[in-house]
């Protein structure tokens, strides 16, 4: 074995959660950001469940990332309008994988909370516009 994997496995070996490939101390308060802006992407759903979806996040939550929310818009001809208007907010990279599409929020460990609620709330004025 490589002596750079031993050194490695010898710093982070102590941090791993066991059973898991997730190093203790590195998610920060990202499962609070995660299920912020999820209940903001539920919240829309369920409010137009007799109109029409405005966000959606078509993966099953069982299969959802920690780290990465994508999420679509139901009228994908918003989907540009969307990007432009939360760049001209402060509000970058958003955009989705190429082979997927729609938006995708990284919510890795250096975002604060703020930046989470800066997003949940352009996205509710967004939706409100545009609905």
């Amino acid at each position: 074995m490589p002596i750079t994997v031993k050194y490695s496995r010898g710093i982070y070996s102590p941090l791993y959660k066991p059973g898991s490939d997730i190093i203790l101390g590195s998610l920060n308060s990202t499962p609070e950001h995660l299920q912020k802006i999820n209940d903001s992407i539920t919240l829309s759903t369920s409010l137009r469940t007799m109109l029409s979806d405005f966000y959606k996040n078509n993966i099953q939550e069982s299969s959802r990332s920690i780290m990465n929310i994508p999420f679509s818009l139901e009228d994908e001809s918003l989907n540009l309008k969307f990007l432009e208007d939360a760049s001209k907010a402060g509000l970058l990279a958003l955009k989705g994988h190429r082979s997927v599409g729609g938006m995708r929020a990284s919510i890795y460990n250096a975002m604060p909370e703020e930046g989470v609620d800066s997003l949940i709330d352009f996205m509710t004025s967004f939706e409100k516009e545009n609905f």
